[in-house]
């Protein structure tokens, strides 16, 4: 993985587009929704796209990622990361280790298949970055008991059962759920 790739962190920014797939209004919107799910919550929610991976697998580069920059508060290990590679087709969430109980895999999985994986399918990036990065920031906000005034109605809680996942492999091929443990540096 090669850290001069990662980018380096702006204040207020959420959303850093270098695979070059959103269009200003998206970044806009979705940074919004994240910077109010800051502000209420303190979780931080990073969304980055890159354009490969360079040989990496997208496991490894997430991890690698999200403790490099940092992402959530040391402490609480509060922060997630939806990653998307747009050459290999290739997404992820990375979950911090204090948010594990909120965002489980079968829940993180479930917003992948319902809210990323269709609209990526039909090359609608835009409305897959900010459904999911609703869904996301509403299930923490729901975990603080605090409501978003910007982000989409996802339908989704902590407390919604998928019976639909349990006698399947839980997730589609390209939608992979990663932990982040250990701390945040």
């Amino acid at each position: 993985v090669l850290k001069s790739s990662f980018p380096t962190l702006q204040s207020s920014t959420y959303v850093y587009d270098d695979a070059g797939i959103l269009d200003s209004d998206t970044e806009s919107q979705t940074n919004t929704i994240l910077a109010e799910l800051k502000v209420k919550t303190g979780a931080q929610i990073f969304v980055i796209t890159i354009p490969s991976l360079n040989g990496s697998t997208i496991e490894e580069y997430a991890n690698e990622l999200f403790n490099t920059i940092g992402i959530g508060d040391k402490e609480r290990n509060d922060g997630v990361l939806l990653l998307i590679s747009s050459g290999d087709s290739r997404v992820r969430l990375e979950i911090g280790v204090g948010l594990e109980d909120v965002l489980t895999d079968s829940l993180s999985g479930r917003i992948l298949d319902d809210y990323f994986v269709p609209y990526r399918a039909d090359g609608n990036y835009d409305s897959a970055v900010i459904l999911t990065a609703s869904a996301v920031a509403n299930t923490i906000a729901a975990d603080h008991d605090v409501t978003l005034s910007n982000t989409y109605n996802t339908n989704i809680s902590a407390d919604t059962e998928f019976p639909s996942l349990m006698n399947t492999f839980p997730f589609r091929e390209d939608s992979i759920i990663g932990f982040c443990e250990g701390s945040v540096f």
